[in-house]
Protein backbone atom coordinates (compact mmCIF):
# COMPACT_ATOMS: atom_id res chain seq x y z
CA UNK A 1 0.00 0.00 0.00
CA UNK A 2 2.84 2.79 1.12
CA UNK A 3 4.52 1.85 -2.33
CA UNK A 4 1.70 2.66 -4.56
CA UNK A 5 1.20 5.47 -2.52
CA UNK A 6 4.44 6.81 -3.38
CA UNK A 7 4.71 6.17 -6.98
CA UNK A 8 1.21 8.69 -7.17
CA UNK A 9 2.72 10.90 -5.49
CA UNK A 10 6.30 10.43 -7.74
CA UNK A 11 3.80 10.87 -10.95
CA UNK A 12 2.20 14.28 -9.80
CA UNK A 13 5.57 15.92 -9.12
CA UNK A 14 5.75 19.34 -11.30
CA UNK A 15 8.56 19.39 -13.76
CA UNK A 16 10.32 22.09 -14.65
CA UNK A 17 13.46 23.74 -16.52
CA UNK A 18 16.16 24.82 -13.50
CA UNK A 19 17.59 27.69 -14.05
CA UNK A 20 21.42 29.07 -12.69
CA UNK A 21 20.53 31.83 -10.99
CA UNK A 22 18.31 30.28 -8.74
CA UNK A 23 19.54 30.08 -4.73
CA UNK A 24 17.63 28.03 -2.09
CA UNK A 25 16.49 25.52 -3.91
CA UNK A 26 17.13 21.65 -2.64
CA UNK A 27 17.21 18.30 -4.18
CA UNK A 28 15.83 15.13 -2.70
CA UNK A 29 18.54 12.75 -2.23
CA UNK A 30 18.17 8.89 -1.08
CA UNK A 31 21.25 7.78 0.50
CA UNK A 32 22.12 3.85 0.65
CA UNK A 33 20.21 3.23 3.29
CA UNK A 34 16.86 3.85 1.79
CA UNK A 35 16.45 6.96 3.88
CA UNK A 36 15.83 11.12 2.05
CA UNK A 37 17.27 14.06 2.34
CA UNK A 38 17.17 16.97 0.93
CA UNK A 39 20.45 18.78 -0.14
CA UNK A 40 21.47 22.51 -1.61
CA UNK A 41 22.10 22.85 -5.10
CA UNK A 42 25.05 24.56 -4.54
CA UNK A 43 26.56 21.76 -2.63
CA UNK A 44 25.51 18.91 -5.19
CA UNK A 45 27.37 21.41 -7.82
CA UNK A 46 30.40 21.98 -6.02
CA UNK A 47 30.88 18.42 -5.73
CA UNK A 48 30.20 17.70 -9.24
CA UNK A 49 32.54 20.49 -10.29
CA UNK A 50 35.22 18.92 -8.01
CA UNK A 51 35.61 15.81 -9.76
CA UNK A 52 35.43 17.28 -12.84
CA UNK A 53 38.64 19.31 -11.71
CA UNK A 54 40.12 16.06 -11.05
CA UNK A 55 39.41 14.68 -14.16
CA UNK A 56 40.77 17.72 -16.32
CA UNK A 57 43.70 18.26 -14.06
CA UNK A 58 44.89 14.72 -13.05
CA UNK A 59 47.53 14.30 -10.32
CA UNK A 60 51.31 13.63 -11.58
CA UNK A 61 54.79 14.85 -11.87
CA UNK A 62 55.36 18.08 -13.54
CA UNK A 63 59.28 17.79 -13.18
CA UNK A 64 61.54 14.89 -12.55
CA UNK A 65 65.24 15.08 -12.35
CA UNK A 66 67.96 11.79 -12.13
CA UNK A 67 68.31 9.52 -8.69
CA UNK A 68 71.89 8.07 -7.79
CA UNK A 69 72.97 5.19 -5.46
CA UNK A 70 75.94 4.35 -4.14
CA UNK A 71 75.87 0.51 -3.27
CA UNK A 72 72.77 0.48 -1.61
CA UNK A 73 72.65 4.20 -0.36
CA UNK A 74 70.09 6.53 -2.29
CA UNK A 75 70.47 9.65 -3.02
CA UNK A 76 67.67 12.62 -3.76
CA UNK A 77 68.67 16.07 -4.84
CA UNK A 78 66.21 18.67 -3.03
CA UNK A 79 64.08 20.62 -5.28
CA UNK A 80 64.63 18.32 -8.27
CA UNK A 81 61.12 16.71 -8.34
CA UNK A 82 57.82 18.61 -8.54
CA UNK A 83 54.19 16.96 -8.51
CA UNK A 84 50.56 17.21 -7.81
CA UNK A 85 48.15 15.96 -5.83
CA UNK A 86 44.70 16.41 -5.62
CA UNK A 87 45.22 19.76 -7.55
CA UNK A 88 47.65 21.03 -5.09
CA UNK A 89 51.33 21.40 -6.41
CA UNK A 90 54.62 20.21 -4.03
CA UNK A 91 58.14 19.82 -4.50
CA UNK A 92 60.86 17.53 -2.62
CA UNK A 93 62.35 20.35 -0.57
CA UNK A 94 64.70 18.42 1.70
CA UNK A 95 67.76 16.52 0.51
CA UNK A 96 66.72 12.81 0.90
CA UNK A 97 69.42 9.92 1.69
CA UNK A 98 68.01 6.48 2.05
CA UNK A 99 69.59 3.02 2.93
CA UNK A 100 68.17 -0.02 0.79
CA UNK A 101 68.39 -2.90 3.19
CA UNK A 102 70.19 -5.63 1.20
CA UNK A 103 68.53 -9.03 0.33
CA UNK A 104 69.46 -12.77 1.39
CA UNK A 105 71.89 -13.44 -1.23
CA UNK A 106 69.45 -15.93 -2.83
CA UNK A 107 66.25 -13.85 -2.71
CA UNK A 108 65.52 -10.63 -4.24
CA UNK A 109 62.91 -8.00 -4.11
CA UNK A 110 61.67 -4.93 -5.73
CA UNK A 111 61.27 -1.55 -3.67
CA UNK A 112 59.34 1.65 -4.71
CA UNK A 113 59.90 5.25 -4.22
CA UNK A 114 56.58 7.37 -3.86
CA UNK A 115 56.03 11.16 -3.56
CA UNK A 116 53.64 11.90 -0.38
CA UNK A 117 50.99 15.04 -0.14
CA UNK A 118 53.29 16.01 2.69
CA UNK A 119 56.12 17.23 0.05
CA UNK A 120 58.49 14.48 0.85
CA UNK A 121 59.52 11.42 -1.32
CA UNK A 122 59.34 7.89 0.96
CA UNK A 123 60.63 4.21 0.60
CA UNK A 124 58.81 1.36 0.49
CA UNK A 125 60.19 -2.25 0.55
CA UNK A 126 59.24 -4.70 -1.75
CA UNK A 127 58.58 -8.52 -0.34
CA UNK A 128 61.77 -10.76 -1.13
CA UNK A 129 61.31 -14.31 -3.19
CA UNK A 130 63.37 -17.29 -4.30
CA UNK A 131 64.65 -17.07 -8.34
CA UNK A 132 61.75 -19.54 -8.93
CA UNK A 133 58.93 -16.56 -7.69
CA UNK A 134 58.48 -13.10 -9.67
CA UNK A 135 58.79 -10.42 -7.32
CA UNK A 136 55.92 -7.59 -7.34
CA UNK A 137 56.66 -3.97 -6.09
CA UNK A 138 54.74 -2.87 -3.07
CA UNK A 139 51.43 -1.38 -3.19
CA UNK A 140 51.76 3.00 -3.01
CA UNK A 141 48.82 4.39 -0.74
CA UNK A 142 46.38 6.12 -1.80
CA UNK A 143 47.26 9.43 -1.94
CA UNK A 144 50.46 9.01 -3.03
CA UNK A 145 53.04 8.93 -6.52
CA UNK A 146 54.65 6.09 -7.18
CA UNK A 147 57.95 7.55 -8.43
CA UNK A 148 60.04 4.34 -9.43
CA UNK A 149 61.35 0.53 -8.60
CA UNK A 150 64.65 -0.45 -7.40
CA UNK A 151 65.61 -3.85 -7.74
CA UNK A 152 67.66 -5.77 -5.18
CA UNK A 153 69.41 -8.58 -5.32
CA UNK A 154 71.69 -9.69 -2.15
CA UNK A 155 73.98 -6.85 -1.72
CA UNK A 156 73.34 -5.58 -5.54
CA UNK A 157 71.29 -2.42 -5.46
CA UNK A 158 69.74 -1.37 -8.95
CA UNK A 159 70.24 2.45 -10.84
CA UNK A 160 66.34 3.37 -10.62
CA UNK A 161 65.43 4.76 -13.96
CA UNK A 162 64.35 8.52 -14.11
CA UNK A 163 60.62 8.45 -14.34
CA UNK A 164 59.40 10.60 -17.37
CA UNK A 165 57.49 13.66 -16.63
CA UNK A 166 53.39 13.67 -17.13
CA UNK A 167 51.74 15.87 -19.35
CA UNK A 168 49.11 17.82 -17.12
CA UNK A 169 48.99 21.58 -16.42
CA UNK A 170 47.84 22.97 -13.91
CA UNK A 171 44.65 25.45 -13.58
CA UNK A 172 46.39 28.54 -14.38
CA UNK A 173 47.92 27.11 -17.39
CA UNK A 174 44.88 26.05 -18.90
CA UNK A 175 43.11 29.02 -18.40
CA UNK A 176 45.65 30.68 -20.40
CA UNK A 177 45.26 28.50 -23.08
CA UNK A 178 41.65 29.46 -23.24
CA UNK A 179 42.54 33.07 -24.71
CA UNK A 180 42.35 31.04 -27.47
CA UNK A 181 38.29 31.02 -27.00
CA UNK A 182 36.90 34.54 -25.82
CA UNK A 183 33.75 32.89 -24.80
CA UNK A 184 33.04 33.10 -21.10
CA UNK A 185 32.74 30.35 -18.80
CA UNK A 186 29.03 30.55 -18.15
CA UNK A 187 28.32 31.26 -21.96
CA UNK A 188 30.26 28.47 -23.30
CA UNK A 189 28.39 24.80 -24.78
CA UNK A 190 28.75 22.24 -22.44
CA UNK A 191 29.55 18.92 -23.84
CA UNK A 192 27.38 15.70 -25.14
CA UNK A 193 28.90 13.97 -21.90
CA UNK A 194 28.56 16.79 -19.53
CA UNK A 195 24.80 17.38 -21.16
CA UNK A 196 23.67 13.44 -20.29
CA UNK A 197 25.50 13.93 -16.83
CA UNK A 198 23.61 17.23 -15.72
CA UNK A 199 20.31 15.66 -17.65
CA UNK A 200 20.96 12.76 -15.04
CA UNK A 201 21.29 14.56 -11.56
CA UNK A 202 18.13 17.17 -13.60
CA UNK A 203 16.20 14.61 -13.32
CA UNK A 204 16.27 13.29 -10.19
CA UNK A 205 15.65 16.32 -8.97
CA UNK A 206 12.93 16.62 -10.98
CA UNK A 207 11.52 13.44 -9.62
CA UNK A 208 11.48 14.92 -5.62
CA UNK A 209 11.86 18.43 -6.00
CA UNK A 210 8.01 18.99 -5.48
CA UNK A 211 7.62 20.58 -2.26
CA UNK A 212 4.13 20.29 -2.04
CA UNK A 213 3.46 16.98 -1.70
CA UNK A 214 6.24 16.67 1.09
CA UNK A 215 3.12 16.27 3.98
CA UNK A 216 1.77 13.55 1.51
CA UNK A 217 4.67 11.53 1.59
CA UNK A 218 5.49 12.13 5.33
CA UNK A 219 1.79 11.20 6.22
CA UNK A 220 2.38 7.90 3.60
CA UNK A 221 5.45 7.24 5.27
CA UNK A 222 4.09 7.99 8.78
CA UNK A 223 1.55 5.05 8.16
CA UNK A 224 4.02 2.88 6.87
CA UNK A 225 5.83 2.97 9.96
CA UNK A 226 2.69 2.60 12.12
CA UNK A 227 2.11 -0.66 10.69
CA UNK A 228 5.17 -1.52 10.60
CA UNK A 229 5.96 -0.31 14.14
CA UNK A 230 2.26 -2.72 14.98
CA UNK A 231 3.57 -5.78 13.71
CA UNK A 232 7.71 -5.92 15.23
CA UNK A 233 6.59 -4.12 18.60
CA UNK A 234 2.90 -4.02 18.84
CA UNK A 235 1.29 -4.89 21.78
CA UNK A 236 0.40 -8.44 22.83
CA UNK A 237 -3.38 -8.41 21.41
CA UNK A 238 -1.32 -8.26 18.50
CA UNK A 239 -0.13 -11.10 16.93
CA UNK A 240 3.15 -9.40 16.05
CA UNK A 241 6.49 -10.71 15.09
CA UNK A 242 8.03 -9.83 18.33
CA UNK A 243 5.36 -11.97 20.14
CA UNK A 244 6.28 -14.72 17.71
CA UNK A 245 9.70 -14.42 18.14
CA UNK A 246 9.41 -14.66 22.09
CA UNK A 247 7.57 -17.32 21.90
CA UNK A 248 10.11 -19.22 19.43
CA UNK A 249 12.42 -17.98 21.94
CA UNK A 250 10.86 -19.86 24.97
CA UNK A 251 10.14 -22.98 22.65
CA UNK A 252 13.53 -23.44 21.89
CA UNK A 253 14.45 -22.62 25.77
CA UNK A 254 12.45 -25.70 26.27
CA UNK A 255 13.86 -28.02 23.17
CA UNK A 256 17.65 -27.02 23.92
CA UNK A 257 20.74 -26.43 21.62
CA UNK A 258 22.60 -29.58 20.09
CA UNK A 259 24.56 -30.00 23.23
CA UNK A 260 24.16 -30.03 26.81
CA UNK A 261 24.09 -26.97 28.51
CA UNK A 262 26.47 -28.23 31.39
CA UNK A 263 24.12 -27.27 33.98
CA UNK A 264 24.21 -30.66 35.79
CA UNK A 265 20.40 -30.76 35.38
CA UNK A 266 17.70 -32.27 32.83
CA UNK A 267 15.97 -29.32 31.75
CA UNK A 268 15.80 -29.36 27.96
CA UNK A 269 13.90 -31.57 25.49
CA UNK A 270 17.60 -32.14 24.27
CA UNK A 271 19.13 -33.27 27.56
CA UNK A 272 15.97 -35.70 28.06
CA UNK A 273 16.14 -37.49 24.89
CA UNK A 274 20.09 -38.08 25.29
CA UNK A 275 19.57 -39.65 28.66
CA UNK A 276 16.64 -41.46 27.16
CA UNK A 277 18.59 -42.75 23.98
CA UNK A 278 20.36 -45.43 26.02
CA UNK A 279 17.44 -47.58 26.43
CA UNK A 280 15.90 -49.48 23.70
CA UNK A 281 12.56 -49.08 22.28
CA UNK A 282 9.80 -50.32 23.90
CA UNK A 283 11.45 -50.90 27.49
CA UNK A 284 9.29 -50.16 30.01
CA UNK A 285 10.72 -47.57 32.46
CA UNK A 286 8.77 -47.28 34.89
CA UNK A 287 9.27 -50.86 36.23
CA UNK A 288 12.64 -50.46 34.83
CA UNK A 289 13.53 -47.74 37.63
CA UNK A 290 11.10 -49.18 40.81
CA UNK A 291 13.79 -51.28 42.24
CA UNK A 292 16.86 -48.61 41.69
CA UNK A 293 18.66 -46.78 44.92
CA UNK A 294 17.94 -43.20 45.18
CA UNK A 295 20.96 -41.23 44.67
CA UNK A 296 19.77 -39.60 48.16
CA UNK A 297 20.16 -42.95 49.61
CA UNK A 298 23.77 -43.67 48.55
CA UNK A 299 26.09 -42.65 51.91
CA UNK A 300 29.63 -41.84 50.88
CA UNK A 301 30.86 -42.67 54.62
CA UNK A 302 31.57 -46.23 56.86
CA UNK A 303 29.64 -44.99 60.28
CA UNK A 304 26.17 -44.71 58.81
CA UNK A 305 23.56 -47.55 60.84
CA UNK A 306 20.43 -46.41 59.20
CA UNK A 307 18.65 -48.93 57.67
CA UNK A 308 18.00 -49.09 53.71
CA UNK A 309 20.82 -47.19 52.89
CA UNK A 310 23.73 -47.93 50.49
CA UNK A 311 27.65 -47.37 50.55
CA UNK A 312 29.29 -45.42 48.11
CA UNK A 313 31.60 -47.65 45.64
CA UNK A 314 34.41 -45.39 46.92
CA UNK A 315 33.84 -46.61 50.79
CA UNK A 316 34.84 -50.19 49.13
CA UNK A 317 38.32 -49.04 48.14
CA UNK A 318 38.53 -47.53 51.12
CA UNK A 319 38.16 -51.05 53.24
CA UNK A 320 40.43 -52.50 50.66
CA UNK A 321 43.47 -49.95 51.37
CA UNK A 322 42.59 -50.48 55.18
CA UNK A 323 42.80 -54.39 54.69
CA UNK A 324 45.67 -54.19 52.79
CA UNK A 325 47.72 -51.78 55.72
CA UNK A 326 46.26 -54.89 58.01
CA UNK A 327 47.71 -57.41 56.33
CA UNK A 328 51.04 -55.62 55.92
CA UNK A 329 51.47 -55.11 59.51
CA UNK A 330 50.11 -58.36 61.44
CA UNK A 331 51.76 -60.53 58.48
CA UNK A 332 54.73 -63.33 60.34
CA UNK A 333 53.28 -61.93 63.76
CA UNK A 334 52.46 -64.53 66.90
CA UNK A 335 49.29 -64.96 68.55
CA UNK A 336 49.37 -62.91 71.60
CA UNK A 337 47.44 -66.02 73.54
CA UNK A 338 50.84 -68.20 73.13
CA UNK A 339 52.58 -66.03 74.94
CA UNK A 340 53.55 -67.23 78.56
CA UNK A 341 56.03 -65.75 81.32
CA UNK A 342 56.39 -69.80 82.87
CA UNK A 343 59.12 -70.80 80.46
CA UNK A 344 60.18 -74.00 82.89
CA UNK A 345 56.40 -75.22 82.93
CA UNK A 346 56.26 -74.44 78.67
CA UNK A 347 59.51 -75.79 77.49
CA UNK A 348 58.45 -78.87 76.21
CA UNK A 349 55.31 -76.58 74.42
CA UNK A 350 56.42 -75.82 70.80
CA UNK A 351 53.58 -73.65 70.53
CA UNK A 352 54.10 -71.27 72.61
CA UNK A 353 56.57 -68.64 73.42
CA UNK A 354 57.96 -65.77 76.14
CA UNK A 355 58.49 -62.95 76.36
CA UNK A 356 62.45 -61.37 77.11
CA UNK A 357 62.23 -60.52 80.92
CA UNK A 358 60.97 -64.19 81.05
CA UNK A 359 63.68 -66.10 79.29
CA UNK A 360 65.98 -63.72 81.40
CA UNK A 361 65.17 -64.89 84.78
CA UNK A 362 64.46 -68.29 83.58
CA UNK A 363 68.23 -68.38 82.59
CA UNK A 364 69.37 -66.80 85.82
CA UNK A 365 67.26 -68.68 88.53
CA UNK A 366 66.54 -71.97 86.54
CA UNK A 367 69.10 -73.21 83.65
CA UNK A 368 72.22 -71.49 85.30
CA UNK A 369 71.61 -72.13 88.54
CA UNK A 370 70.52 -75.74 88.11
CA UNK A 371 73.56 -76.65 86.88
CA UNK A 372 75.76 -78.73 88.57
CA UNK A 373 79.24 -76.80 89.60
CA UNK A 374 82.42 -78.50 89.90
CA UNK A 375 85.42 -77.31 92.22
CA UNK A 376 88.12 -78.91 90.65
CA UNK A 377 91.32 -77.13 88.57
CA UNK A 378 91.41 -75.85 84.74
CA UNK A 379 92.75 -78.36 82.88
CA UNK A 380 93.65 -78.31 79.17
CA UNK A 381 90.98 -80.29 77.84
CA UNK A 382 88.42 -78.50 79.69
CA UNK A 383 85.48 -77.06 77.39
CA UNK A 384 84.77 -73.13 77.60
CA UNK A 385 81.66 -71.41 76.01
CA UNK A 386 81.92 -68.87 73.88
CA UNK A 387 79.03 -66.50 72.55
CA UNK A 388 80.23 -65.48 68.64
CA UNK A 389 81.01 -62.38 67.50
CA UNK A 390 79.51 -62.47 64.15
CA UNK A 391 76.59 -64.16 64.69
CA UNK A 392 74.76 -63.68 68.39
CA UNK A 393 72.70 -66.56 67.64
CA UNK A 394 75.30 -68.98 67.34
CA UNK A 395 78.37 -69.96 70.48
CA UNK A 396 81.41 -72.07 69.63
CA UNK A 397 83.40 -74.03 72.48
CA UNK A 398 87.00 -73.83 72.80
CA UNK A 399 89.54 -75.79 75.27
CA UNK A 400 91.16 -73.70 78.01
CA UNK A 401 94.53 -74.69 76.25
CA UNK A 402 93.50 -73.21 73.24
CA UNK A 403 92.43 -69.96 74.97
CA UNK A 404 95.45 -69.91 77.06
CA UNK A 405 97.46 -69.55 73.65
CA UNK A 406 95.25 -67.18 72.37
CA UNK A 407 95.81 -64.73 75.79
CA UNK A 408 99.84 -65.65 75.36
CA UNK A 409 99.35 -64.32 71.57
CA UNK A 410 97.66 -60.95 72.31
CA UNK A 411 99.95 -59.99 75.34
CA UNK A 412 102.86 -60.88 73.57
CA UNK A 413 102.15 -58.00 71.22
CA UNK A 414 101.46 -55.68 74.40
CA UNK A 415 104.64 -56.43 75.81
CA UNK A 416 106.67 -56.08 73.10
CA UNK A 417 109.58 -53.49 73.03
CA UNK A 418 108.12 -50.26 71.66
CA UNK A 419 110.06 -48.35 68.85
CA UNK A 420 110.55 -44.80 70.08
CA UNK A 421 112.04 -43.06 66.84
CA UNK A 422 110.12 -41.81 64.35
CA UNK A 423 111.51 -40.09 60.87
CA UNK A 424 108.91 -37.40 59.52
CA UNK A 425 108.80 -36.13 56.08
CA UNK A 426 105.84 -35.43 54.77
CA UNK A 427 103.01 -33.38 56.31
CA UNK A 428 100.53 -35.85 58.77
CA UNK A 429 98.47 -35.93 61.95
CA UNK A 430 99.86 -36.58 64.90
CA UNK A 431 99.92 -40.70 65.72
CA UNK A 432 99.00 -42.35 68.95
CA UNK A 433 102.38 -44.18 68.15
CA UNK A 434 104.69 -41.56 68.83
CA UNK A 435 103.49 -40.96 72.50
CA UNK A 436 106.75 -41.32 74.68
CA UNK A 437 108.61 -41.45 72.01
CA UNK A 438 111.67 -38.65 69.62
CA UNK A 439 110.21 -37.35 66.08
CA UNK A 440 112.96 -36.19 63.42
CA UNK A 441 111.16 -34.31 60.97
CA UNK A 442 113.70 -34.54 57.96
CA UNK A 443 111.64 -32.25 55.15
CA UNK A 444 109.16 -28.97 55.85
CA UNK A 445 105.97 -29.88 57.01
CA UNK A 446 102.56 -29.30 58.42
CA UNK A 447 102.01 -31.69 61.14
CA UNK A 448 98.22 -31.73 62.65
CA UNK A 449 96.65 -32.47 65.93
CA UNK A 450 93.52 -34.80 64.83
CA UNK A 451 89.73 -34.68 66.69
CA UNK A 452 90.67 -38.68 67.22
CA UNK A 453 94.04 -38.77 68.91
CA UNK A 454 93.64 -41.27 71.76
CA UNK A 455 93.09 -41.38 75.40
CA UNK A 456 96.41 -42.79 76.55
CA UNK A 457 98.40 -40.22 74.32
CA UNK A 458 100.65 -38.21 76.44
CA UNK A 459 103.44 -36.47 74.87
CA UNK A 460 106.63 -36.68 72.65
CA UNK A 461 109.78 -35.05 72.05
CA UNK A 462 111.12 -33.56 68.25
CA UNK A 463 114.24 -32.76 66.43
CA UNK A 464 114.25 -30.41 63.40
CA UNK A 465 116.79 -31.55 61.11
CA UNK A 466 118.68 -28.57 59.44
CA UNK A 467 116.75 -26.48 56.71
CA UNK A 468 113.51 -27.61 58.14
CA UNK A 469 110.93 -25.64 59.35
CA UNK A 470 107.86 -27.64 60.28
CA UNK A 471 103.64 -25.74 60.88
CA UNK A 472 101.39 -26.73 62.91
CA UNK A 473 97.82 -27.34 62.87
CA UNK A 474 95.00 -28.34 65.65
CA UNK A 475 91.59 -30.09 65.01
CA UNK A 476 88.33 -29.93 67.55
CA UNK A 477 87.79 -30.31 70.34
CA UNK A 478 91.79 -29.74 70.91
CA UNK A 479 92.96 -26.24 71.36
CA UNK A 480 96.69 -24.71 72.01
CA UNK A 481 97.43 -23.52 75.47
CA UNK A 482 99.42 -20.92 73.29
CA UNK A 483 99.10 -20.97 69.47
CA UNK A 484 102.75 -22.12 68.49
CA UNK A 485 104.67 -20.37 65.46
CA UNK A 486 106.04 -21.87 62.56
CA UNK A 487 109.42 -24.41 64.19
CA UNK A 488 112.36 -23.32 62.31
CA UNK A 489 115.58 -25.48 61.64
CA UNK A 490 117.97 -27.29 64.27
CA UNK A 491 115.55 -27.24 67.11
CA UNK A 492 114.93 -28.97 69.96
CA UNK A 493 111.04 -29.28 71.04
CA UNK A 494 108.59 -31.05 73.17
CA UNK A 495 104.65 -31.54 72.35
CA UNK A 496 102.44 -32.25 75.38
CA UNK A 497 99.02 -33.39 75.98
CA UNK A 498 98.57 -31.58 79.36
CA UNK A 499 96.75 -33.52 81.82
CA UNK A 500 94.97 -36.32 79.68
CA UNK A 501 92.73 -33.24 78.58
CA UNK A 502 92.18 -31.33 75.19
CA UNK A 503 95.02 -28.60 75.86
CA UNK A 504 97.97 -28.80 73.78
CA UNK A 505 101.89 -27.24 74.94
CA UNK A 506 104.35 -27.02 72.23
CA UNK A 507 107.65 -25.80 73.53
CA UNK A 508 111.27 -25.51 72.33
Amino acid sequence: MGKAIITTILEKLKITNPSRDEKGRYILMQNDDKEVCAVPVESLLARVNKRIDGIVYPDGFTKVSSISIVDNEISIPAGDFEWKIDLNPYKNVLFEQIIAETSDPTFNRIDSLAATNEGTIVYYQGQEVDETEIALPPIVPAGQLHLTDIYVLGSAVAEPTTPPITEIFTKEEKDKLAILDPTADIDKPVSTAQAAADADVLQEAKDYADAADTAAIAAANSHTDTQVSNLVNGEVTYYTLKKLADELRAHAAIIGGTAPDGDSVVNTVTELLAVMATFPEGVDLVTLLAGKVNVSDVYNALDCVVTGKVADARQLKVLNDALTALTTTVSGKEDSSNKVTDIEANKANAGKFGDIPSWITWLKNSYLGNLTAKATALVDEDKILIGDSEDSSKTKTRTFAQLLVTLGTRLATYFQTKDTKFYIGTSENVKDAWSGGTVYFTANCTITVPSTLGASFEEFGFRTMPGVTVTWAITAPFTWETTPSTTPEKTDGLFTRYNAGNTIIIRW
